[in-house]
């Protein structure tokens, strides 16, 4: 009896010891979930739901914070269904960065770039809800999108992600209705964002440069090619430069592949295909290397009064070396890995991509300019149409140049082109172009 009685009371024991570590785990995980403010919890379960088939891989509290303690970055949200593969096949990967407004624009850039394209997505606020959003109607609807492109959300730590205003039930988009109406239904869900939202993100600084980083340190082949969403690769040009890139080998380890960009008039219907159709458009005065009217340095360096008189030809080659570089080069341009990353403190728009293109000259990189191979904006540029807060964020942008361009003498123990004087000047310059708000 009396081991009975031990036996019950050993059971018993080890019943109310298991129910008080459940009773505190349980308290634990309430706690940890009441920590959370209320708008990350509803966002994890909107972005993992069963509208992505748990796929779309978002954790507000898991992101990974920049260098400055501003933002957070949250890889691959969303990965091409051929990702892997497509970089492991690949030498060269494209790596973009957008804001909400800019994300249809994917879908020009996917169809002609047959291959990897990471993607670094600005998604402050409710545009975590908007982006998940866009992000899936594009798949939904563009093959190549689901296939190539990976997704990375970048938020930002004063605007946390929030969800979109509830609006009941919401109607389905079955995709044939959808995919007739892409981009007004887009435009009808970034319509939706608050007025009062939009006060402060308009003016909002832009991080260019950390996202740059994200989408480039995302791919996964031994080269990247850097470009703005809007600027469209010629059709051809990645299977062009796998084979380029193979044959030079190890010669390309600091070489830096300059690709010209020309704006195209909106008149212009269909994009140039090839050298032969964009000067064509040159000479109609209905093309023009980009920025030729905004900031000429932008693309002087790259010389393409020689580059449009060197003819066309069935390879892609080097055309010829940047001789004569000068301060302001901002050349779109395919590297290796491992060259030297975007300042991330300059926020915004101003100085975010030459002071790069500076520091791989400091670096003595090699800027070799591609003959048969070009990307196309649309529309002239004119510094008249750019709003008064982009000209306040270029003139903050200046007054951090004299830092960076004296960490740079130090690291690289030389001055080149006399920078640090020249950054000197540029805190002193008021830029005042742009329309105001």
């Amino acid at each position: 009896m009396r081991r009975i009685g031990f036996s019950r009371i050993r059971r018993a024991a080890i019943i109310v010891s298991l129910l008080a570590v459940g009773f505190l785990l349980n308290r634990a995980t309430r706690s940890q979930v009441q920590c959370c403010e209320p708008s990350q919890v509803n966002v994890r379960k909107l972005l993992t739901n069963h509208k992505t088939n748990g796929t779309f891989d978002f954790h507000p509290e898991r992101g990974i914070r920049d260098k400055w303690g501003k933002f957070a970055v949250h890889p691959f949200v969303r990965t091409g269904t051929e990702w892997d593969v497509s970089s492991m096949t690949s030498r060269v990967c494209a790596a973009t960065h957008v804001t909400m407004e800019r994300l249809y624009q994917l879908v020009d850039v996917s169809r002609v770039w047959k291959g990897p394209i990471s993607t670094a997505v600005f998604t402050p606020d409710v545009e975590a809800d908007v982006g998940r959003r866009i992000v899936e109607m594009l798949r939904r609807c563009v093959p190549e999108i689901r296939r190539q492109v990976s997704f990375h959300f970048v938020t930002d730590l004063e605007h946390p992600p929030k969800l979109l205003p509830e609006e009941g039930d919401s109607e389905v988009k079955y995709d044939e209705y959808l995919c007739s109406n892409l981009e007004p239904e887009i435009e009808s869900l970034l319509a939706k964002r608050s007025p009062g939202m939009m006060e402060w993100r308009v003016p909002l600084k832009y991080p260019q440069n950390l996202m740059r980083n994200v989408a480039r340190s995302s791919c996964n082949t031994p080269f990247t090619f850097l470009i703005d969403v809007d600027m469209v690769p010629m059709p051809g040009l990645k299977e062009s430069l796998d084979g380029f890139l193979e044959s030079q080998g190890n010669e390309s380890t600091k070489c830096v592949y300059v690709i010209p960009t020309y704006e195209i008039h909106d008149s212009v219907t269909v994009l140039p295909r090839n050298k032969t159709e964009l000067l064509r458009l040159v000479k109609k005065k209905l093309a023009q290397p980009f920025h030729v009217k905004v900031a000429v340095r932008n693309s002087q360096s790259s010389d393409l009064r020689r580059w449009a008189s060197i003819p066309e030809s069935p390879d892609l080659e080097v055309a010829y070396n940047v001789t004569k570089y000068q301060i302001g080069y901002e050349p779109v341009y395919v590297a290796r890995a491992d060259i030297p990353p975007f300042d991330e403190r300059f926020l915004g728009y101003g100085c975010t991509r030459y002071t790069q293109a500076y520091e791989m000259y400091v670096a003595d990189y090699q800027f070799l300019v591609l003959n048969n191979a070009f990307t196309s904006h649309r529309g002239f540029q004119t510094i008249s149409s750019r709003p008064g807060w982009r000209a306040k964020q270029h003139q903050d942008n200046m007054k951090l140049m004299r830092g960076f361009a004296e960490e740079l003498k130090i690291k690289y123990k030389k001055d080149p082109k006399n920078f640090v004087k020249h950054a000197k000047m540029l805190s002193k310059v008021r830029v005042t172009y742009g329309k105001p708000k």
